[in-house]
């Protein structure tokens, strides 16, 4: 069986999407905003960094059209500050981000994503 690149790389994102996220979520809710690691970004972080770089490079370059994170408000559902996709964030600009964003909001813009 010879796979295609499009279907290589739907099954990437159904995995991000059905697996990776729901499992990142599942943690521990103390161990989710925190460094666990000093130098690593808190799960949470990583989880909507995953997303928000996911939803500006299909909405962007595949199918250009305006991003979920726009079109759906998910700045005003996540509770957060910023409209980026966090990469470069300085530190202490990610953790507040992971203090900030709602976790059940997140849970619900990797759907919207999907």
């Amino acid at each position: 069986m010879k796979f295609n690149d499009l279907e290589v790389l739907k099954a990437g994102y159904e995995n991000l999407h059905d697996r990776i996220i729901p499992l990142m979520l599942r943690t521990d809710k103390e161990k989710l905003r925190p460094r666990l690691v000093p130098t690593i970004n808190p799960i949470i972080w990583m989880a909507w960094h995953m997303l928000r770089i996911e939803d500006m490079f299909m909405s962007d370059v595949i199918f250009r059209q305006e991003q979920v994170f726009h079109s759906d408000k998910w700045q005003k559902k996540l509770q957060i500050e910023t409209t980026h996709v966090g990469t470069g964030m300085e530190t202490t600009e990610a953790d507040e981000l992971a203090k900030q964003i709602d976790l059940e909001g997140l849970r619900n813009y990797n759907l919207a994503v999907k």
